[in-house]
Order: structure tokens, then C-alpha cells, then sequence
């Protein structure tokens, strides 16, 4: 090891090397299109309209021809968030009970999400998070080390878009523009089958 590429560095009592490869990747996702007309539902009890349960299990589907299955997945506890782990983790063979819930992620601030992300095991070279708008667009712009464009219609990104980053080797700590946004992925983008 060449002591002037590695430097250890102590994040919570954690002590990781880190080298100057990108060895983790994350995918930020969010939720599917959900149901504004369901009676007497909350906004966090909105389930998914059959729209976004299609665009979850054909993001779902996406992935794993990309290869590209999550080790770790953390969602949001909103009905719509949770669901769309569970379809897209069903479509990409995992189990629900793969999938860690945070409650913190619903609505969250961005140092939420900072804090969530940091938190991932040392272990996990791929992670999820599923969440919500505007944490979500807010999250893609700060990590990406390049300017992220906007659609015409000024969305970044809309109901199961997944941002695919490759990050540094370590979670924690994370710093602003520290991804490379490899792709942003929108479910009416994909190529037809």
C-alpha cells in the first residue's frame, strides 16, 4: 500500500481506508406515482396508483439487466415509498425484509438524508435510498461533481426517476460533489420492451 495514496480516516468511531477509487455506487429513488385521489388518506398513507406500480416493477426490471441490485435498501416509511422498495426489490429478486425503513426519510431535510447516507454500513458497496421530493432532487444536485440539468419542465427528478452515482469508498463522511453522476434514469425514458 502507498502510504501517499491511502489515509485513514476515523468517521464515528469507524476507522476505513480510503483510496482514491470510486468502489461504492448509490441509487437515489424516488418514490412511484402515487394516488392524490384515495378518500381520507393522509399524505403519508397515499398508496400507489397502478401507473406507479408499473413504473416501479419496470425500474425494478431496468436495474437488474443493468446489474445493478442493491446490497442496502433504506425507504422512506410513507405507504408510497415503502411500496415502491417492495415492488422494485420483488422485481430484482430480493425480499422485503431486505429492505431497512427510516422514518426520518419522509420529508426530510437534507442533513437527514446526509446523515441516513452516512450511517450505511461500511459494508455495502451499493445502496438504495427511496424517498421523496424535494430531498430527492436537492440530494442528486449536491453529491453530483457536475451540474445536473433540469427537464424543460424544470424537474429533476419525477416519480420513479433513479440517479445512479458512483461514490467514494467510504459513507462517512460525505461531502458536497463528491459523486459522478453516471445516469438519471426517468421510467418514460427507458427504451420500450
Amino acid at each position: 500500500m502507498n502510504s501517499s495514496t491511502w489515509k485513514i480516516i476515523s468517521c464515528r468511531e469507524t476507522i476505513f481506508y480510503r483510496g482514491d477509487a470510486m468502489s461504492r455506487e448509490l441509487l437515489v429513488v424516488r418514490h412511484a406515482k402515487s394516488d392524490w385521489n384515495q378518500v381520507g388518506a393522509s399524505d403519508f398513507d397515499r398508496p400507489l396508483k397502478k401507473r406507479g406500480i408499473g413504473d416501479a416493477e419496470k425500474m425494478g426490471q431496468f436495474l437488474t439487466e443493468k446489474e445493478l441490485i442493491p446490497d442496502t435498501i433504506i425507504a422512506s416509511t410513507a405507504r408510497r415509498a415503502m411500496e415502491t422498495a417492495r415492488i422494485m426489490s420483488k422485481v430484482m429478486g430480493l425480499s422485503a425484509r431486505d429492505i431497512n425503513y427510516d422514518p426520518s426519510l419522509y420529508l426530510c431535510q437534507p442533513h437527514t438524508f446526509i446523515n441516513v447516507l452516512e450511517n450505511v454500513s461500511s459494508l455495502s458497496k451499493r445502496a438504495m435510498i427511496v424517498g421523496h421530493n424535494p430531498s430527492m432532487d436537492y440530494m442528486v444536485q449536491w453529491l453530483s461533481q457536475k451540474e445536473v440539468q433540469l427537464r424543460a419542465d424544470g424537474k429533476l427528478m419525477t416519480t420513479t426517476s433513479v440517479a445512479h452515482f458512483k461514490m467514494p469508498d467510504i459513507w462517512c463522511p460525505l461531502q458536497a460533489h463528491v459523486g459522478e453522476l453516471c445516469n438519471l434514469w426517468r421510467p418514460k425514458e427507458l427504451p420500450l420492451k
